[in-house]
């Protein structure tokens, strides 16, 4: 469980950078707005995202990448209970969200509140193709 704690947000951070958008946007757009959050959080400036991520949302409040990324922002900021809650709304969009499954498993490892939901949340992520942290957690004995 520990090595988990230490590698996790290192792979918010991965997972963050991945999640970027590789076309320009319009910088008023949904995607433009969310893209400057990412941009912000990158260079660890969590609020100054977290308002961008909102913006994003007023636009277009079913954008579950915005949400995603709003989970990512809040577990940067040790506040684990808004990230799962952010992960659970672009899960709740995007049922098939395997980054926002695996980014709410390791919530639920890191925090402990439910190895159950987090098992499955991360067996879901890889049988989706991200599979890197329930491989992880299948190694070290947390999900079997």
């Amino acid at each position: 469980m520990q090595h988990i704690k230490k590698i996790a947000l290192p792979f918010f951070i991965i997972t963050f950078l991945f999640n970027l958008s590789a076309c320009a946007s319009p910088p008023n757009s949904a995607m433009g707005y969310n893209n400057q959050g990412a941009s912000y959080a990158k260079s660890g400036r969590y609020d100054m995202a977290l308002k961008y991520f909102n913006k994003a949302l007023e636009i277009k409040p079913e954008f579950a990448g915005a949400y995603y990324n709003k989970g990512l922002a809040y577990g940067h900021k040790r506040m684990f209970s808004k990230a799962i809650k952010q992960f659970d709304r672009a899960i709740g969009i995007n049922p098939n969200y395997a980054d926002a499954l695996d980014s709410r498993g390791l919530l639920y490892l890191i925090t402990g509140k439910n190895k159950n939901k987090a098992c499955a949340d991360l067996k879901k992520a890889c049988d989706l193709g991200v599979c890197k942290a329930f491989n992880m957690a299948e190694q070290k004995g947390d999900c079997s």
